[in-house]
């Protein structure tokens, strides 16, 4: 597996294009932003079944859009040089809505299960793991699989989240997809994601496994915050899946 994460690093650690590409995400997510605003608006409005449809499909255009937006964040906060801020999670929690929501966003055209049900609490950053196991799915997909099992373990000093690819599809898909940035570095950029958080990632054509840090702390069991799952539209669920929606 080729870990290209210099690669990363002169590209995002430059001036010129840290401020480009900050430049130009902003202005992205204030677009979409207003875009969003206005569907709402006319939803509230409109009574036909076509016309919010219609809505539908231009805001499923703007998650695509905000899709790159997701890998410059998570890449630019990975190769910041401040620590990322963890917290605990409680694993069954985590990989339950994990799949559910991954489910909603390809509208369950694909499988997504979650099979074992440990109670056990990681300590980590939800969201960058929750970024780095979406790419996973994506470039799963593309790749052919239509079924996916998440099993976690556990020992002493290793948390283990692994993605079983149980099923795969006999034809071709014929997808547009208008980026490959995210099927071809898919690797190198769950890697760089991985590594900050002190884990580590490797995969194969069957499997893919997300190796953690174990947390020894015997309190972190009454540590875990109560989840709250991201309800709004514009999410990383719906960025990073929603060119997989309509196939």
């Amino acid at each position: 597996m080729n870990f290209n994460k210099e690669l990363f690093k002169q590209v995002l650690n430059d001036k010129f294009f840290r401020e480009f590409f900050d430049s130009r995400e902003n202005g992205i997510r204030y677009s979409t932003s207003v875009i969003s605003a206005v569907c709402s608006e006319l939803r509230n409005h409109i009574n036909e079944k076509e016309d919010c449809q219609l809505i539908d499909k231009i805001l499923n255009h703007c998650n695509q859009i905000l899709k790159l937006t997701e890998v410059y964040r998570n890449l630019s906060e990975a190769l910041d040089e401040q620590p990322i801020e963890k917290n605990f999670i409680e694993i069954n929690d985590f990989l339950s809505e994990f799949c559910k929501q991954s489910n909603a966003a390809i509208n369950e055209m694909f499988r997504i299960e979650y099979i074992t049900s440990e109670a056990y609490t990681i300590y980590t950053a939800e969201k960058p793991l929750t970024f780095a196991m979406l790419i996973c799915v994506s470039r799963a997909i593309l790749s052919g699989v239509s079924k996916i099992e998440i099993r976690f373990a556990n020992s002493n000093d290793e948390c283990v989240i692994k993605m079983k690819f149980a099923e795969f599809r006999n034809e071709n898909l014929d997808v547009p997809i208008f980026e490959n940035i995210t099927s071809d570095y898919a690797d190198d950029i769950i890697l760089t994601v991985i590594s900050e958080l002190g884990g580590k990632y490797r995969s194969d054509e069957h499997s893919a496994e997300f190796i953690l840090p174990a947390e020894n702390d015997s309190m972190s069991m009454l540590s875990a915050p109560e989840r709250r799952t991201e309800k709004h539209l514009f999410n990383p669920y719906n960025n990073i899946l929603s060119d997989l929606s309509d196939i």
